[in-house]
């Protein structure tokens, strides 16, 4: 048929027509347009059509309709690289109007045609077409099988992703042989199968037997019109009520059949599994097993129904996944303002140190994306006392990780065989215990393991003690009062909790009150880790040398290369903003380490020698001098009252300076002596090292307002367009009265909105914070607050180290 009588035998409307594209082309122009070699002598003239994506317009690829198909070839003919779906021209919002059926054709021409029916009758639906029964499925590779071969794989075409399903009505209209030809009415099964799984109430119609035996829609509509079509549609059946008159056909078949075709013949329990009724099915199985068919037993019969109920709620799994991510993948997401929305969803709910609320943003979003890095930085909370807000922050992350699971107390065959199963987010509250140097748990094994990716855990297990090895990567954060020390405290990022101020208010943290807002969040932070997954890796592929981030040291580094990716992907404000927050966590961070005992002894050891004005010393020269200093003072004190000749304490520091394993180490005359500049050097190689301030991050940080009144749950959405500046409304980003706070990049407009908002409301609803702000705007000084910006280190703010004569502390060496 040309384009023309297939116009005229349905109906199409001819401008309808041609405004799809469809033409007829000779065997040249097919196989030019499709790039098609095969069929060398044939005539593949036919209809060609083009493929368009129904959202966008943009065409995707081209179909042929071959009027004579060669010998075992399918009837249409498209390119290998062009694997769509075909829809008919429908307008964009009947895609996401659930209220609009979606009918499931095999054959373009049917398609096109249901379109034309429905525009005759002011109906709305969206015909699919899938080119065959088994269309929508598309080959993705293979997959290996037990005796070492392979199949091909399929998987759902990528085309239903351009509907919204859940709640709408899918009528599936298979040409007439899916009654009697089981690989069409198998196809059936698992296209009801996987529609369902989306979400969609799937209902099927029956091809009246008048039309043909594999006639399709667009034959009814030919040979009984438009009454006949429409009457057709509107009877499909629900697919439960199908799938049971499917299996009572089969089984009643196998009962009419004799003996010897019985005892060929395959029990049907593929059309059983698919009947929703558990009864329904017993009945079905025990009139099979009455039967008393040779080798077939009702136990077989009952597993083989099982395995293909536990198969079918696998591809339902899998459906449904594919349809969130397909959902997601078109979700319209800015990834400034989520992370800005992040801050704000923290801020308001715990009271954080500076930093603190973009580092908790971009940790939750890493634990999405965490897929293309090769470490897990930790994250832990710490605080001087309890009652900081530690747990709190641990339930706002349960809201917004990717699989998180809270726990309070685990054992070692519990961690290692969650984190393998499920992968999670570990968030672990009262972890004081993991600074216990014994570990006779092993779980600090287990996490330290699993801060590298491909580093293993290896354990053995049970009574054989079999060795076992688990995968236990993965982010993982932690509460501790006190915090943590050692290898665990170098993987992780710091964040230091504080009470809350007195007459500062914080919205509820409560698991009932989170889920309105942690849910919306979480999505989004979902659909943003499929769609910057390209962008992430780009990022990660135009590293230099040294990393984009030179300033930190190499566990450091190690530590915020994830996150900082991730800011960077979301634009030079978000990056500018988490570097400085990085900065200024990581050098507390290298505070706080110094504070470790042999650290301490350490630096103490560094000021001394910085002075030292011989080229040589012995550790009896140190004595007096170190037991100046409050890291030795208490030890050197001890050996001291023993011993007044110096000698223990002589001994001891000797024993300190021996680990560093100095080169220039002599002995004369019973006597050690070493080379104070290579004391010096090595000393100063081992104290904590904080990071240089960047460019990039050399401006002040700005920060979403930390806490806010009970009323700031009516405020507007952090991401909705800020109103237009005036000078009545003054910008309070920063808890500051700064109207050239106003031209910063739009990335930060929907935290400039929150700010205007928040200084807008009764001082007494603002708390402390807000308060010192306020002060701040009548005296035109800036104020410092908690979650204010942070400051680059002056002569006032000298940071961790003091310049020595000889070297610079702090510096990266």
């Amino acid at each position: 048929m040309t384009a023309a009588e297939v116009a005229a035998a349905l109906r199409i409307p001819p401008d309808l027509l041609a405004d799809e594209g469809w033409r007829d082309a000779a065997d040249a122009e097919v196989r030019a347009t499709l790039g098609y070699h095969g069929h060398r002598g044939c005539d593949l003239s036919g209809i060609l059509l083009p493929i368009r994506h129904p959202r966008t317009g943009e065409r995707l690829g081209d179909l042929c309709r071959v009027a004579h198909p060669p010998t075992g070839a399918p009837r249409y003919l498209q390119p290998q690289a062009c694997r769509w779906l075909y829809i008919p021209p429908v307008p964009g919002e009947w895609l996401d109007d659930l209220a609009v059926p979606g009918v499931v054709v095999e054959g373009p021409k049917s398609a096109l045609a249901l379109l034309a029916l429905a525009q005759r009758h002011d109906r709305r639906l969206v015909p699919i077409a899938c080119g065959g029964c088994w269309g929508w499925r598309r080959n993705d590779g293979f997959r290996d099988l037990p005796n070492g071969g392979h199949e091909p794989r399929s998987s759902p075409s990528p085309s239903l992703d351009w509907i919204a399903w859940p709640g709408r009505d899918a009528i599936i209209a298979l040409d007439g042989d899916s009654r009697a030809n089981p690989k069409v009415a198998a196809a059936l099964r698992a296209l009801a199968g996987e529609l369902a799984g989306r979400g969609a109430n799937v209902r099927v119609v029956a091809i009246p037997a008048v039309a043909g035996d594999k006639a399709g829609p667009d034959d009814v509509l030919a040979a009984c019109g438009d009454d006949a079509a429409l009457a057709m549609l509107d009877a499909a059946r629900s697919w439960p009520e199908c799938a049971a008159a499917q299996a009572e056909a089969a089984v009643g078949a196998l009962e009419a059949a004799d003996k010897d075709a019985r005892r060929a013949a395959e029990p049907p329990t593929a059309e059983i599994a698919a009947v929703a009724d558990p009864a329904l099915r017993a009945r079905f199985i025990g009139r099979i097993a009455a039967l008393k068919i040779p080798g077939v037993t009702k136990a077989d019969l009952e597993g083989q129904v099982a395995a293909g109920l536990a198969a079918a709620a696998e591809r339902r799994a899998q459906a449904a996944e594919a349809a969130r991510v397909g959902r997601l993948l078109g979700m319209a997401v800015d990834p400034a303002a989520l992370v800005v929305d992040l801050e704000v969803y923290f801020s308001r709910r715990a009271h954080l140190p500076g930093g603190g609320a973009v580092t908790l943003a971009l940790w939750a979003m890493l634990t999405h994306c965490i897929a293309p890095f090769s470490t897990a930085p930790y994250l832990c909370l710490e605080s001087a006392l309890p009652d900081c807000g530690k747990s709190t922050v641990l339930d706002l992350l349960e809201g917004v990780c990717a699989r998180a699971e809270q726990c309070s107390g685990l054992t070692r065959a519990v961690l290692v065989r969650t984190i393998e199963a499920n992968h999670p987010t570990v968030l672990l509250d009262q972890g004081e215990w993991l600074r216990d140097k014994k570990d006779e748990t092993g779980i600090m094994g287990v996490l330290l393991a699993g801060y590298r990716r491909g580093k293993p855990y290896r354990c053995v297990e049970g009574e054989s003690r079999e060795l076992a090895t688990f995968d236990t990567f993965g982010p993982k954060a932690f509460c501790a009062v006190g915090g943590l020390t050692g290898a665990l405290l170098s993987r992780c990022l710091v964040l230091h909790m504080e009470r809350l101020p007195a007459g500062v208010e914080l919205e509820s943290a409560e698991p009932e009150d989170l889920v309105a807002v942690a849910a919306p969040l979480k999505e989004r932070i979902e659909a943003f880790a499929l769609q910057a997954a390209q962008a992430i890796e780009a990022v990660k592929a135009s590293r230099p040398k040294g990393g984009h981030w030179p300033q930190f040291t190499t566990r450091e580094r190690q530590l915020w290369t994830p996150p900082l990716t991730i800011a960077r992907v979301c634009g030079p404000e978000t990056e500018r903003r988490a570097v400085a927050a990085a900065e200024e966590l990581s050098g507390r961070k290298a505070e706080a380490a110094a504070e470790n005992p042999r650290v301490a002894k350490t630096v103490a050891l560094a000021e001394v020698l910085s002075a030292w004005p011989a080229e040589k010393f012995s550790p009896g020269d140190l004595v007096a001098a170190l037991a100046e200093t409050e890291a030795w003072g208490e030890a050197l004190g001890e050996k001291l009252k023993k011993d007044d000749t110096r000698k223990a304490a002589a001994n001891l520091i000797g024993h300190f300076v021996r680990d560093f394993r100095l080169l220039s180490r002599e002995r004369p005359h019973g006597k050690t002596l070493y080379s104070t500049a290579e004391a010096l050097a090595k000393a100063t190689q081992h104290l904590p090292r904080t990071p240089k301030t960047s460019a990039a991050s050399a401006a002040p940080a700005a920060e979403p307002p930390k806490s806010r009144g009970s009323q700031a749950a009516d405020a507007p959405k952090p991401s909705a367009a800020p109103p237009p500046p005036s000078a009545a409304t003054p910008s309070a980003a920063n808890g500051q009265g700064n109207h050239a706070a106003d031209h910063r990049p739009p990335a930060a407009d929907a935290e400039r909105d929150f700010g205007r908002s928040a200084a807008s409301e009764p001082r007494a609803n603002r708390g402390v914070a807000a308060g010192a702000a306020d002060a701040a705007d009548e005296t035109g000084v800036d104020a410092d607050t908690t979650s204010g910006p942070m400051r680059e280190p002056g002569e006032d703010d000298p940071g961790l180290w003091q310049p020595g004569p000889q070297t610079e502390w702090g510096s990266d060496l």
